[in-house]
């Protein structure tokens, strides 16, 4: 903001002026301070009792105004402390009448009122140069203490109706624009954050600013005012700066208590560079080359600490990889496309491998490669564990299968009894393994993620599988006793003797005289006798071997179908 003082009489600190056609006193070195009258048209629109004011419009213009070496006073400036007030039938102001240029002004040099717009003309001294922005800013009028004298025309509605008015322009005796940027950066730095510069050295800054705004509120001379610049600019260079010392201290120290195992020596480095920069962040007066060496040294503790702990992340990595390169997975059961994809992973594994090995051990090598080798390395290590992934998730979907079709013979639950013993005891141990093999196949299935373990559990349940589907076939069906199709072992069977039936005794008759029967004829009879009758419930064994032996046909008809089917 231009600042000047308004309506101020030089020296007496009047408010304003009310200019009239009397004597006034004379300037000390131009024109007469006041000069009203002096060319007057129309005489008759104007008082004569000595103002020299209209009749019905009072002037106040400020008699002198102060303006500020290197903020000159612009046209807009002087006419926003002119006012214009209505006046009375009786020659008083009446109030609430009055009208200025801030409110009431058109944007150029007139301020408009009822009826009347009344406007400002502004001339030099001699009043043959009529004065603009651009004039005022010149160095005609920037001369330290310099006073000017002012001509103002006032017109009020017509050109032929005016009265001239002077004042004087007065400078300060120092040009104050370098020593308020000086004083807006020291408030800036003493805003800052507590902690931000030290105490001490925020205290000699805060003395200077403080002897700075008492030169700006006074008009000392310029090599005082030059001398306060300078006294605020050295404090401010004079501020020792505590940011990048409190920044290592605060990325420091949660590494004491974040529980987290470091290679001891850069860690036992990082502790000492740490107790000497929170002392000195807390002594008295500390100077800025002192604060700036334990702060380069905590910084390079940190980078130290952090590059060993890269190189074991690094390590860490690296080491991941070998393994995986090493590993060598049971793929025999794996697809083509699968085994290419992972043999292709595993090639640029190796190389990358090799072409970091030997680089980490580069002299000088920064943190920031050791952390994106790290990056990289894992990047590698992860493409290669999904190739992985998707070989046992493939390897599982087979492992699957495998087991549906091995529980499935399982749950046969065959009927050994047709057969004999010796080949019935030997589906017996197959079956007995297959079991086994099925249990572990169906733990494999449920957690087993790495492929040679899925893949040698899909073997063993598949060769389970063979197994009992051979030994199902070999089955071998007992020899059938063609005298006792009950039990086909030997022609006399001891373990089921056939006992016969005691037949009804009952008195015999007497036999009728009948021709004697031919000798074949009664062999047929007596075979005749013999077999017995269908119905005949007295032996039960015809029903019991007919049973046994469809049954057992039954059972031959459905395993040599199986045995077709498989």
């Amino acid at each position: 903001m231009k600042k000047f003082t308004k309506r101020c009489l030089k020296g007496c600190g009047l408010v304003g002026l009310v200019f009239s056609t009397g004597l006034v006193a004379l300037s000390d070195n131009i024109d007469s301070a006041l000069t009203v009258g002096a060319e007057t048209t129309t005489a008759s629109a104007f008082e004569n009792n000595g103002t020299g004011q209209h009749l019905n419009w009072h002037i106040d213009i400020p008699q002198e105004y102060a303006v500020e070496l290197g903020e000159p006073i612009t046209i807009s400036e002087l006419m926003s402390q002119i006012t214009v007030t209505r006046k009375g039938s009786n020659g008083t102001v009446v109030d609430g009448q009055t009208f200025d240029f801030i409110s009431n002004g058109d944007g150029s040099r007139g301020i408009d009122t009822p009826g009347v717009k009344i406007w400002f003309d502004f001339y030099n001294a001699a009043g043959t140069s009529f004065l603009t922005d651009e004039m005022l800013a010149s160095p005609t009028y920037a001369v330290p203490g310099g006073s000017y004298t002012i001509k103002a025309w006032v017109f009020y509605g017509k050109n032929d109706t005016k009265k001239l008015f002077t004042f004087k322009l007065k400078n300060s005796n120092s040009n104050k624009t370098e020593l308020r940027k000086s004083i807006e950066t020291a408030q800036s730095k003493l805003n800052q954050p507590e902690g931000t510069y030290s105490e001490e050295s925020l205290q000699g800054l805060q003395s200077a600013v403080t002897i700075g705004e008492t030169y700006l509120n006074s008009d000392p001379d310029q090599v005082t005012v030059d001398q306060s610049v300078a006294t605020i600019n050295s404090a401010v260079s004079g501020l020792v700066d505590l940011t990048a010392l409190n920044e290592a201290i605060n990325q420091a120290t949660p590494l004491l208590t974040d529980g987290k195992e470091y290679p001891k020596e850069a860690y036992d480095g990082l502790v000492q560079k740490l107790a000497a920069a929170a002392k000195l962040q807390n002594s008295f007066n500390p100077s800025q080359e002192e604060v700036n060496k334990a702060a380069t040294d905590l910084t390079q503790a940190l980078t130290t600490l952090k590059t060993a702990v890269a190189h074991e992340a690094l390590d860490q990595a690296l080491a991941k990889l070998l393994e995986l390169y090493r590993e060598n997975p049971n793929l025999a059961l794996t697809s083509e496309s699968l085994k290419e994809l992972y043999n292709k992973a595993i090639e640029a594994a190796g190389t990358f491998y090799k072409t970091v090995s030997e680089d980490k051990k580069r002299e000088g090598i920064s943190l920031y490669e050791l952390e994106r080798y790290t990056i990289e390395t894992n990047s590698v290590v992860d493409t290669i564990l999904k190739v992985k992934a998707a070989i046992a998730e493939e390897g599982k979907a087979k492992l699957r299968s495998a087991l549906d079709q091995l529980n499935a013979l399982i749950g046969e639950n065959l009927d050994l009894s047709p057969y004999t013993a010796a080949s019935a005891q030997a589906y017996t141990d197959q079956l007995a393994k297959a079991k086994e093999v099925a249990a572990a196949g169906e733990t494999a299935y449920a957690q087993e993620t790495e492929p040679t373990a899925i893949t040698n559990s899909l073997v063993k349940v598949l060769n389970a599988k063979k197994s009992l589907s051979d030994a199902k076939a070999a089955l071998v069906a007992k020899p059938v006793d063609p005298v006792d199709p009950v039990d086909p072992v030997d022609p006399v069977d001891p373990v089921d003797p056939v006992k016969p039936s005691d037949p009804e005794v009952k008195p015999e008759p007497k036999p009728e005289s009948k021709p004697e029967a031919k000798k074949e004829d009664k062999k047929a009879a007596d075979k005749q006798q013999v077999l017995p009758a269908t119905a005949d419930t007295a032996n039960p064994f015809f029903t019991a071997a007919a049973l046994a032996v469809i049954a057992c046909a039954g059972q031959l008809a459905i395993v040599s179908r199986r045995k077709e089917s498989n």
